[in-house]
């Protein structure tokens, strides 16, 4: 038996795989919130089995897993796949996990939190279904307080994974369980999950104004008078501001309450000198602490200009970006963040700063990395829209390839996926840019438009599609974050331009097209241009150098920049002057 302390508690993990017991330890304040990774032991077995969410269900021939997993790893890899997925078999998979609770929690709000699951996650907990998620790269959670038992019966968690449909992508995906999993403890009055914003309105060289939005729940029956309490600790662990506030929440309601700080002579977060400040928050009534949630910030400015482009905290900054998708080659979509660091300290010593997430909300450690090591982001939502691009099944542009995808989940769920991702990661420094889509706009996958003259297909949609789809996208995302500019990574702007859509957008992606910067920065003098993917030449780096008005460029592909900077023309050379 090993014995692990986790967030205070103690997690104990038999070697005969007998249920989690879950219990506090003397230390822990039974009033504050718990998290416990349900990293495993999981049974799991490739297949379907219709019983299998129930709790008497015999899972003993299963094979014993820790996750994140990602069963695609072991293959077989074959050309009975699809190529655009790398020949991965795909499949369905379902796990199970049994955990006892302790019964001092049994008037708290249980719930069970999935930073990502490839894809079509179904949960159920001791035979009741308590929700799922289609999209692969969407953290999300259920509520399992209606239906545990508390204890020593044990609760039962089962997880169907449907990635039957394997050419749904354009890129190796991974099936299954990828990504962290954890039990969340917390009082009935609590603060909502991802419930604080943080923003610096106002940064000078002498103070900084740190406001503080928090969504309270109060899942109790009667109305609750509290003081939301906070802390901000500078980036050398010293506490330097508190405030309070004191708000009352009806039943079963949310209640946001805002905060304004100060921050003295504010350290600022920058590429070379990523300071990092924590905001301790805590809801205190009379019987004491009753939850408390911590967020780690950034203070800095950056801003984009039409003439001489990007700059942070005032200070001019040519984008020297890559292209990095969730995988990490024979590893898989399970990445550890040991991983995840090693390949971003290789691309800080060639000089990039910057990432851009390919195509997909990224993994929470991977954010919480270039917050540390300092690279700025762009965090994008999403591949495609609804109808669906081409998934090459024989190679690429060869036979006939598949349609499905996202596309059949995007008009029930793009809203709730985009939300999400925008309220998990809007506390993040190192995120500047939203983008809400990659080469939606590829001509004739699936949109089209007469301007495209010979290509044009009259029987695909019409591109006009496009900024209807886009429209209520990016008003969502100012609705939650108005201080980030909003993007699409376009790969064909003849076509864009024609039905509007780049006048939509606070910064204009350029795909592939170095060759429009000039004409199109003459003839759209306030538009901000980014290079939101290039090749690896070095004439697409001179295009920027050439061009003051190019905030900069991010490569495809990163994954080749691992090897030391060697795929580079001059690694080591040219993509440090500016």
């Amino acid at each position: 038996m090993k014995l692990r302390v986790i967030g205070g508690l103690l997690l104990f993990v038999g070697i005969q795989l007998p249920p989690l017991f879950v219990q506090a330890s003397l230390q822990t304040n039974q009033s504050e919130r718990n998290y416990i990774e349900l990293d495993g032991p999981w049974r799991f077995a490739k297949g379907d089995f219709p019983t299998a969410m129930q709790p008497e269900f015999d899972d003993s021939r299963w094979t014993t897993v820790y996750v994140p997993h990602d069963w695609d790893a072991e293959g077989p890899f074959g050309p009975q796949y699809a190529s655009g997925t790398g020949y991965a078999p795909g499949g369905i998979g379902w796990y199970r996990l049994r955990f006892n609770l302790n019964p001092e929690w049994t008037n708290r709000l249980i719930w069970i939190e999935f930073d990502g699951v490839y894809n079509n996650a179904k949960v159920w907990v001791n035979g009741h279904y308590v929700g799922g998620r289609p999209y692969g790269y969407s953290s999300f959670s259920c509520d399992i307080t209606p239906v545990v038992h508390f204890g020593d019966r044990p609760n039962l968690v089962a997880v169907r994974v449907d990635h039957s449909c394997f050419a749904d992508s354009r890129w190796y995906t991974g099936s299954g369980i990828y990504r962290p999993v954890r039990l969340c403890i917390s009082p009935k009055l609590r603060v909502a999950q991802w419930g604080v914003y943080i923003t610096t309105p106002t940064i000078t060289s002498t103070a900084a104004t740190v406001a503080v939005q928090v969504t309270v729940e109060n899942h109790l029956e009667a109305s609750q008078t509290f003081v939301i309490a906070h802390s901000i600790y500078d980036p050398g662990n010293e506490l330097i501001e508190v405030s309070t506030a004191y708000a009352q929440i009806d039943p079963e309601t949310n209640k946001t309450v805002t905060s304004l700080m100060t921050v003295t002579k504010p350290k600022l977060w920058d590429i070379d000198s990523p300071m990092l400040y924590r905001l301790e928050t805590k809801i205190i009534a009379k019987d004491g602490t009753i939850d408390s949630v911590t967020n780690r910030f950034g203070i800095r400015t950056f801003r984009f200009d039409p003439l001489t482009g990007f700059y942070l905290n005032n200070k001019p900054l040519k984008i020297k970006g890559v292209c990095l998708h969730h995988d990490a080659g024979a590893l898989g979509a399970a990445v550890p963040k040991k991983v995840w660091e090693r390949r971003l300290r290789i691309l800080k010593e060639i000089g990039v700063n910057a990432i851009r997430t390919s195509h997909n909300p990224a993994s929470p450690e991977l954010l919480e990395l270039c917050d540390e090591l300092g690279f700025i982001v762009m965090a994008e939502a999403f591949d495609e829209f609804c109808p669906g691009k081409n998934k090459w099944i024989n190679g690429w542009n060869s036979g006939v390839p598949a349609k499905f995808g996202y596309a059949e989940h995007f008009h029930q769920w793009a809203a709730r996926d985009l939300v999400d991702m925008i309220l998990r990661d809007r506390n993040h420094p190192s995120i500047f840019i939203w983008s809400i889509g990659n080469e939606i706009d590829y001509p004739n996958d699936p949109f089209t438009h007469p301007i495209l003259g010979g290509q044009f297909k009259p029987g695909h949609p019409n591109a006009e599609e496009m900024v209807k789809l886009a429209r209520p996208l990016i008003a969502l995302v100012k609705s939650l974050d108005s201080n980030r500019p909003i993007t699409m990574a376009l790969a064909n702007l003849q076509m864009s331009q024609a039905v509007g859509l780049p006048e939509l957008l606070d910064i204009v992606g350029y795909n592939y097209q170095e060759y429009r910067y000039e004409t199109d920065h003459a003839e759209f003098p306030n538009r901000i241009i980014l290079g939101s993917e290039t090749s690896h030449r070095y004439q697409d780096w001179l295009a920027v150098l050439t061009n003051q008005f190019v905030c900069g460029l991010i490569f495809m592909d990163g994954h080749r920049l691992f090897r030391r900077g060697q795929s580079l023309a001059k690694p080591r050379q040219w993509f440090r002057p500016a």
